[in-house]
């Protein structure tokens, strides 16, 4: 174990294919981000936090590390020229520890859970869900008070049954809690676990420990899900200089919808962008490959669907021109499509 603290969230292999300059084993590439500041920094500063995989321990560092030397030797083949089907195995480790292991992927994560539970708070004072939730309390109240009655100590328990028992009881607290489901005070009550959740930093841990473990065990298998299977693999040569998104990976779904390979439907995606140089991208596709997105739109998407910046040889001024696009899109869901989902929950309910 190396003890090495510095993750790099988007391999060095693969940024310094876009460098701007190199000196000896040092390369240099421009970061921009979304206030159009553009910086050139070393390939060894960038993309980089600390502990990122979660300390030494995970040994997570140190096994992407080893998988790296042999894909930058796959990247390096395959644009001498060598057959791309025979690296199939090789690509779809690299596409997809890609799609898993950015901050980008991570950070979409928390904004999509951050943004599920405002919806819900806002959702509570909907009529659909007070309706809902009444009708929750007529249906389960009375069976969970006396799961409760029977887990208390048996000297108690016979007096506080005969109460519940009694109809005039029953139907009186029944009448209150549906009273109070039908007040602002549920809304109240979600708006403070909001605020709790946010202010002890509760979702980003979760979410930085499920992202860790989730990366843990796909190392552990040693190969994407059996699911993952690209039919088809393309190296596209352009002459538009090629933009690397901090999401690194577009797909595309055969309606032209665009977002991670995440999105909605785990395999929804038809054709998959992977820009490996700034004049070469990497395609692949589930079933044929069908008319490919042009350079330009692959940038502009790329951009759109970065957290916080992307990266080029050179900023000229139309990459400049992608930096207020980024973030525009939610790789996963929209806010509309969480409000959906939640709204027809609390009708489902009903």
């Amino acid at each position: 174990m190396s003890g090495r603290r510095r993750n790099h969230f988007i391999p060095r292999f693969l940024l310094n294919r876009f460098a701007s300059r190199r000196d000896g084993k040092k390369s240099w590439i421009w970061q921009i981000s979304r206030d159009g500041k553009a910086v050139e920094v070393s390939t060894r500063d960038t993309a980089v936090a600390t502990d990122f995989y979660g300390g030494p321990e995970t040994g997570l560092e140190d096994a992407f590390a080893a998988a790296e030397t042999e894909l930058s030797q796959t990247l390096a083949r395959i644009e001498r020229g060598e057959p791309l089907s025979g690296y199939a195995d090789e690509l779809r480790q690299l596409v997809w520890a890609l799609a898993m292991r950015t901050r980008a992927f991570r950070e979409h994560f928390v904004k999509v859970t951050e943004g599920f539970v405002e919806e819900l708070q806002k959702s509570i004072e909907t009529q659909a869900a007070q309706r809902a939730m009444v009708r929750r309390v007529e249906a389960r109240l009375f069976e969970s008070i006396e799961k409760d009655i029977e887990a208390l100590p048996e000297e108690a328990r016979g007096f506080v049954a005969a109460f519940f028992s009694d109809p005039a009881a029953r139907e009186f607290m029944a009448k209150e809690v549906k009273g109070f489901m039908r007040s602002p005070l549920p809304q109240l009550f979600f708006g403070q676990m909001r605020d709790m959740l946010y202010a002890q930093g509760v979702l980003q841990e979760a979410a930085e420990e499920g992202h860790i473990k989730g990366l843990a065990q796909m190392l552990a298998e040693k190969k994407p899900p059996s699911a993952f299977s690209p039919a088809h693999w393309r190296l596209c040569r352009v002459e538009t200089q090629m933009v690397l998104g901090d999401l690194c990976i577009v797909a595309v779904d055969g309606e032209g919808k665009y977002g991670a390979i995440l999105e909605s439907d785990v395999f929804s995606w038809q054709t998959l962008y992977l820009p490996i140089s700034n004049s070469t991208v990497l395609v692949a596709g589930k079933q044929e490959l069908r008319p490919l997105l042009s350079p330009e739109d692959v940038n502009r998407i790329s951009a759109e669907l970065s957290s916080s910046h992307i990266y080029c040889s050179k900023p000229t001024d139309s990459i400049l021109s992608l930096a207020p696009l980024i973030g525009a899109k939610s790789p996963f869901v929209s806010t509309q499509e969480v409000s959906d989902m939640i709204a027809d929950g609390w009708e489902n309910e009903e």
